[in-house]
Parts: C-alpha cells; structure tokens; sequence
C-alpha cells in the first residue's frame, strides 16, 4: 500500500471485496482504478473484478497475484495482472497502463 502511496496515489483500503463493492456503490467517482490482490477473504479478486466491470464498467482495474489456484485455473478474465513480486517501476507501468487504456485491458500480464 506504501509503494501506491510513494507513487502519489491516494488509497482507500477495503477489508475485503463486499466493502470495496459497497464503497464503489457509494463513490465511484472518486476512483481512477481499483487494485486489488486475487487472494483475499471470502470473494476472491477476480470475481470482484467481474462485479466491478458488471456493476462499473468505466472503472479501471488492476489485478496482483503470486501465485493463485483462482489465476492457474482460470486464468485472469481478461483484467490486467500485475506478477507478483513486482517493482516500484512494474507497479507504475501497470497503473499507468490501466488508466490510460480505453476501456478496460484484455488479458495480459505486466
């Protein structure tokens, strides 16, 4: 969370997906993106990421995973994958990657 910090991005930090669903529902408009890891409590990253494109199709959104049986199994949906572990200059390239694409990326990692 520093390291997006450092970058000069604020952080609105959720406990896990069903908070970050309802802080979007409440403000979307006050994100550029969401990144979130693919491993968390209960909903995994990849299933939020589907209900944000669903319910929040503008919004941006930027995956992370070391390893994942979620990632391994199914792939990451066509959201943008940050490997982890990752840099301070991969973290920037992936972030600036995301918010500068049209509209959401395909499959891909970074």
């Amino acid at each position: 969370m520093s390291a997006l910090a450092d970058l000069g991005h604020a952080i609105v930090f959720a406990r896990d997906a069903e908070e970050a669903l309802a802080i979007l529902a409440r403000e979307v408009d006050a994100f550029d993106v969401m990144f979130s890891d693919v491993v968390m409590p209960g909903m995994n990253g990849v299933a939020l990421a589907q209900y944000v494109r669903r319910d929040f199709p503008a919004m941006r959104v930027l995956l992370t995973s070391g390893y994942s049986d979620v990632i391994s199994k199914d792939g990451a949906q066509g959201f943008a994958l940050l490997h982890k572990p990752y840099s301070m200059a991969e973290l920037a390239r992936a972030l600036h990657a995301v918010m500068e694409a049209d509209r959401p990326l395909a499959a891909g990692a970074f």
